[in-house]
């Protein structure tokens, strides 16, 4: 008997598993129901709305979906605005209604002659138990709930929504006019594939896009600005007609005007989007009104024509300059193997940059030092530069801009084959203040604005290491140096570093930290003057020392002599490379006494 025990209570358990699921799909059907019923719209789908018929104080309107988006039909027959219609769908079928109650006297809630009248129709019959029509009649507002009352057609029980949705329904009629010049997608840019501006005046311009992005095909093959399509895509998508033109209207033309005027176009705007899809086209032309000149648009096939403001017009009518890609260089500075800078008519300055170790030298003196981090700095910069604006095209006279003579000209060479020539040429500033110059380049012989900064010119003060003596600790193995007329050898061991002194048979272990006391010196001792070439007349001797450094197997890596000093501030030293420099007094002394103290 002890196995039916078990079993006994495995059925228990089974049958309160069960029970808990029913229950758990009881609940769950409960809330679904219980969300039906208090949906204002339950089972309307706003795909599945045809058409559209609102009334209310101001008028009545009549919508109608067409394959290429929502139309009105009343009062008159025109484009509607996708936008307020799907918004005023949304804002009705996801309302909810709350107190439901019998009602007899419906004139008391306002909805004997009810304020706002909806009728919502399916051609499909695709609104469930609503079939082909879903109606909705608002009345008046109820007192403290923020609630207005409302009930369907032909019932007799009022319930209560909340006033955003009557609010969203007291719109004019002409509210739902598309006052939109061009019918823009801004979250999806991509899928348009050309746009073109034309105008008789000018050779206007035409984009085209793909998988590297918008660029200019007319009336010349350049890159574009991806930004500036961006936020010119954004602000087109803006664009609205201030009025319109009607039969019957005067003002701000006639009718009869715009058509006459729209016949020959001042300007066409095109926008192409994917393949097979028909292109939205825009004419605009400037008709004579009572007032003066009106600027008047049409589509193409549409009777509407749009009266639009001179601002509008402005904010579309750009040319190929306007989208142009702002970069001035295609290089970037691991490319430049040979950089040149003239300023004026002085002597032009030249790195290149050596193939074995990357390191740039400077043309004509490769004994100079160079300041390698600042060269690579500055030419980033330079190769950085962006056109700032377009100013002329096709300039006739390069005096103009100061660029018959030009201030300053950038030549960059490629590294390897140095088939690859850039050139930027800068000429006057622009005005007085922001710094802005005129410039052109090898890329394009208009003339355009650029910020020169003076972190962008690498000349030889700009650019020189005045670390002169400065080695990299790590690879110094052996030191000699020269003290009072004697010669004392350090040379390196692993971590330890010993001393042979001129009187000494075997070296002795020194302290670390002065030496490399002493080589912090040498490293951060800065020239004030390079003077190389120059002949020197020195009054006095300057302190009896002189520093070599040695790396591996003795190979040379620099080194300092002090040969005079000029007076109490300045000292005359040489390096390893052969070059002279004046030297700030007091630095040298201190590394005089650091080299004493380290031999004694």
């Amino acid at each position: 008997m002890t196995w039916k025990r078990p079993i006994f209570a495995f059925v228990i358990f089974v049958l309160m598993v069960m029970a808990l699921v029913l229950d758990t799909q009881i609940i769950a059907n409960r809330k679904v129901i219980a969300v039906r019923d208090a949906s204002l719209a339950d089972s309307v789908d706003i795909s599945a709305v045809d058409q559209l018929l609102l009334k209310n104080s101001q008028g009545s309107v009549k919508l109608i979906r067409t394959t290429t988006g929502w139309r009105m039909k009343e009062p008159v027959d025109a484009p509607a605005d996708p936008e307020i219609v799907e918004t005023l769908l949304t804002n009705v079928t996801s309302a909810r209604r709350r107190n439901k109650v019998e009602a007899k006297n419906m004139a008391q809630y306002g909805l004997g002659t009810p304020e706002v009248e909806l009728t919502l129709v399916s051609e499909d019959g695709a609104f469930g138990d609503w079939g082909t029509s879903f109606g909705l009649q608002l009345g008046f507002e109820s007192t403290y709930t923020g609630q207005v009352f409302g009930k369907y057609p032909g019932e007799d029980y009022v319930f209560t929504v909340g006033e955003h949705v009557k609010n969203t329904l007291l719109r004019s009629p002409l509210d739902f006019r598309r006052a939109r010049i061009l019918d823009i997608d801004t979250g999806n840019l991509n899928q348009y594939t050309a746009f073109s501006i034309k105008s008789p005046d000018d050779d206007g311009v035409t984009l085209a896009n793909s998988a590297d992005g918008w660029k200019i095909v007319e009336p010349v093959e350049a890159g574009a600005e991806q930004n500036i399509i961006n936020e010119y895509f954004n602000r087109l998508g803006m664009l609205r007609a201030y009025s319109y033109v009607t039969e019957k209207s005067d003002r701000p033309t006639s009718a009869a005007a715009a058509l006459e005027a729209l016949t020959s176009p001042t300007l066409v705007v095109t926008l192409q989007g994917q393949q097979g899809t028909r292109p939205q086209q825009l004419n605009i032309a400037i008709a004579e009104g009572p007032d003066g000149p009106v600027y008047v648009a049409q589509h193409p096939g549409e009777k509407e024509i749009m009266a639009l403001t001179s601002e509008t017009v402005g904010d579309l009518r750009k040319n190929s300059h306007y989208f142009r890609s702002r970069e001035l260089f295609t290089m970037k500075p691991a490319d430049v193997g040979l950089f040149t800078i003239q300023i004026g008519r002085a002597a032009p300055t030249a790195l290149v940059k050596n193939e074995e170790d990357g390191q740039w030298e400077l043309v004509g003196d490769p004994e100079f030092r160079v300041n390698q981090r600042s060269v690579s700095e500055r030419l980033g910069s330079l190769l950085g530069l962006r056109i700032e604006d377009y100013i002329d095209p096709n300039p006739v006279d390069l005096a103009n801009y100061g660029l018959d003579n030009p201030r300053i000209r950038f030549t960059i060479t490629s590294a390897g084959d140095k088939k690859k020539v850039e050139t930027l040429e800068v000429g006057s500033p622009e005005g007085q203040v922001g710094g802005l110059s005129y410039a052109r380049s090898s890329m394009d012989k208009g003339v355009f604005t650029v910020q020169i900064s003076p972190e962008m010119l690498i000349i030889a003060s700009q650019i020189a290491d005045k670390h002169f003596a400065a080695v990299e600790p790590d690879r110094v193995v052996r030191v000699e140096m020269d003290l009072d007329g004697e010669t004392f050898k350090l040379k390196r061991a692993g971590d330890e570093w010993t001393l042979l002194k001129p009187s000494q048979t075997a070296p002795t272990t020194v302290d670390l930290r002065e030496v490399y006391s002493l080589l912090d010196m040498v490293n951060a001792l800065q020239y004030e003057e390079d003077v190389s070439g120059n002949v020197v007349v020195a009054p006095n001797e300057g302190p009896p020392v002189s520093i070599r450094f040695f790396g591996a197997e003795d190979a040379p890596l620099n080194e300092m002599n002090v040969t005079a000093r000029i007076n109490r501030a300045t000292t005359m030293v040489t390096n390893g490379r052969g070059r002279t420099f004046e030297v700030n007094s007091q630095a040298i002394d201190r590394i005089y006494s650091a080299a004493k103290n380290l031999v004694r």
